[in-house]
Formats: C-alpha cells, structure tokens, sequence
C-alpha cells in the first residue's frame, strides 16, 4: 500500500482547530478605557459625599443637603436617556469628552462663595456629564471589544470602577476634613480632566442609525427592559444595604465600615470572575444562583444584626458583594446579546438606568421601612427585591437561548 500523501485537498477537509479568543491586551484602546473610567469614576465618586457636606457646613439643613444628591442623579437618567441619540449623531469621542467637562468644570463655582441654589445648578450640569459617561464608556467596552470576551472585558471594567469607587468614596471625605473643602474640589475636578486626556485618542466611532437595517426590532426591545428589570431591582437590594448598614450596624463603627468595604472589595472579584465564565459557558449560567445567593446574604445580614456577631454579619456581607458582581456582569452581557452589535448603545443606557434607578427605589422605600419594623428587619426584607429578580432573569436567559441556534 503507498503511503497517504497529505494533498491540498485533503487539507482543505481537514477539521479546523477553533481559534483562540482574543486577548484583551491587544485589543486597541481597552486599557486607555479602563484608565480613564477609573479617573472619571473617581472623580465623581470623590465629591459624591463631599458636595452634601460643603452645603450642610454653608448653613443648609440636611435635606437642602441631600437634595444636591437627588438633583445630581436626576439629572443623570435624563442625560442616559439621551446618550444613544447623542453617539448616533456625534460619536463616542464628542460624547465623552462632553461629559468629562460637565463633571470637572462646574467644580470651580464650588470654590467661589455661592448662593444655595448654585448648588443645584452644579449637581444638573455634573450630574449630566455623569450620565454621558455612565453610557458611553459601558457602550464603548462592547463596540471595541470582540463578542467572545464580552464577559471578560465588561467584567475587568466594572472591576476597575468598583476600586475607584471603593478609594475615592472614603478618600473624598478624609482629604476633605484633614486638607480642607478646596483641596478635595479640585482633586475631583482633575481627575475627569485626566480621564478626558485619556479619551481624546478613542477613535471617532459612531452608533448606526436608526434607519439601518440590522437595528433592534420593537418586539426585541421588551427584552431588554426585561433584563434592566434585573438590575433595578438587584440595583434597590443594594441600595438599601448601603444605607442601612452604616446606621443600623454598630451604630456606625468600625464594624459598618468593614462591611462596607467588603462588599466592595467581594463585588469587583464577582464582576471579574463572572466575566470569565461568561466567555467559557456563556451569560446566564451563574445568574440565578448569584440572585439566589444574595437573597440569603441579605437575610443573614438582618438576622446576624440582632446579636451583631461579626463573623457572621462578615460573611453576609461578602456574599452579597460576590453576587452583587455576578449579577452586573451576567445582566449587561445578556442585555448586549439581546440588542446585538448595532444596538450596544441602546442596551448599556437600558443597564444603566436600571442600576441607578434601583439604587435611589431601595435607598427610599427601606429608609421609611426602618421607621416602621426597625433596622435588621428591614435588612432582611430587602431581600425581596433580588428574590423578585429572579423572574425577570430566568425569562430574559431563556428568550436568549431560544433566539440563538448555537448553545450558550
């Protein structure tokens, strides 16, 4: 018998080996992303109690106060809204830069003497750029990045804003009492500005019109509200842990702000070790086991409240912050295969708006249940809101599995 010459045409049948996914290294402008998401978010994030505490020490009451926060996030889902029109017709790099100069520039009324109304006047415009920011940069991690490292990518993103936040929430305050109110304005007003160096070599990508052909159907447009849903509602669970826990808690000691920071610290390895599985098994395998998870995280926390045992009240509260990380990213990257790639601008405003919604829903409707039941109960009844999450996320996964003809 001669021996099989491996011909041309032979190797043309051969089975192909698959290729490898992309490393997100080399994926052009990901780390200049990453670097100037991290500069904006701690930039915002710095001054988010700063600017509460500048009015209350000028004479205003706590609710003159606290309403520069509710103007400020008022402003920022009027700005998501309208961010996909604005990419369609600027471009990701006008729409960034834009929003990093509302974030920093309205900054330098704060260091003048200036009525209390001015205040809400730089909570709008700040609060604007913010949520230019929130959109766009979340959008822009899908349209750079190759579908196969979504889950990755979007996780290492949030990883990042997350340690910004984790920083600059606390460090806000500290450089505030120690170096004075003008040091901590202008240190938030720089880092945008730094973030806006960053951005400036973002190439000028735009979002289709909406005239084209490949754009979201109406019919598909109810699944992605479907899967915001989750995050508004994961979103108020969190909500109503970051303000009960520091008031409920050891009357604020150490102790709340261990939990606090494990929370954070849990929710950026949660965000990123979700986005591994994601690009191995597909988005949604973990999604209802991290709501599961978090339902009974809360209970704990409510329950452990009660006799305050710090190890318990610890895990709890790690628990929580690891689902709360595996629901951001599970929810955005089904959120980004429900729209697809020409609708990547459309699901990052739904996903956005749906967190910040969730946030300020739990912050209040837990803050007037304290009144009525007391703290650990109401700890343990926020619990509902990632139970009532569940719904909306098995129903969002299973759509998208059955619109796919591949597994996922």
């Amino acid at each position: 018998m001669k021996p099989y010459k491996h011909t041309g045409q032979a190797a043309a049948l051969a089975p192909k080996r698959a290729a490898a996914p992309p490393r997100l290294r080399d994926v052009p402008h990901f780390g200049t992303v990453l670097a100037a998401s991290f500069a904006a978010f701690a930039g915002w994030s710095l001054l988010l109690p700063v600017v509460p505490m500048a009015v209350a020490r000028g004479g205003g009451t706590a609710v003159q106060a606290g309403a520069t926060t509710t103007a400020f996030m008022a402003a920022t889902v009027l700005a998501q809204i309208l961010v996909s029109t604005m990419l369609r017709r600027w471009g990701y790099r006008v729409v960034l830069v834009a929003g990093c100069l509302l974030l920093a520039l309205p900054c330098t009324l704060m260091l003048l003497r200036t009525p209390l109304i001015w205040w809400y006047g730089i909570a709008v415009l700040r609060g604007f750029g913010f949520g230019l920011l929130t959109v766009a940069t979340t959008a822009l991690v899908g349209r750079l990045c190759p579908q196969q490292v979504w889950g990755r990518a979007t996780g290492m993103q949030g990883a990042v804003i997350g340690c910004a936040t984790t920083i600059s929430l606390p460090g806000g305050l500290a450089v505030a009492n120690t170096t004075g109110m003008g040091v901590a304005v202008a240190i938030g007003a720089l880092l945008p500005v730094l973030a806006l160096l960053g951005l400036l070599r973002v190439p000028p990508l735009r979002e289709r019109s909406p005239r084209s052909d490949d754009t979201i159907p109406s019919h598909e447009k109810g699944w992605l509200l479907t899967s915001s849903l989750v995050m508004t509602l994961t979103g108020a669970a969190f909500g109503c842990l970051t303000t009960l826990v520091p008031i409920g808690i050891s009357a604020g000691s150490y102790d709340a702000e261990l939990l606090l920071l494990l929370i954070g610290a849990l929710s950026m390895t949660g965000r990123y070790g979700a986005g591994i599985c994601v690009d191995r098994w597909g988005p949604g395998r973990i999604l209802v086991v991290a709501l599961v998870i978090g339902t009974a995280s809360l209970c704990m926390l409510g329950f452990g409240s009660h006799s305050s045992t710090l190890w318990l009240l610890a895990a709890a509260a790690a628990a929580f912050g690891l689902a709360y990380g595996v629901v951001q990213t599970e929810t955005i990257v089904v959120t980004y295969m429900l729209a697809g790639t020409s609708g990547i601008a459309l699901a990052s405003t739904y996903y956005n708006i749906g967190v910040d919604m969730g946030i300020g829903i739990g912050s209040l409707t837990q803050g007037a249940a304290v009144e009525l039941v007391g703290v650990p109960t109401a700890l343990a009844t926020s619990g509902v809101f990632t139970a009532a999450a569940i719904i909306p996320a098995v129903m969002a996964v299973r759509h998208l599995r059955g619109r796919n003809s591949s597994p996922i």
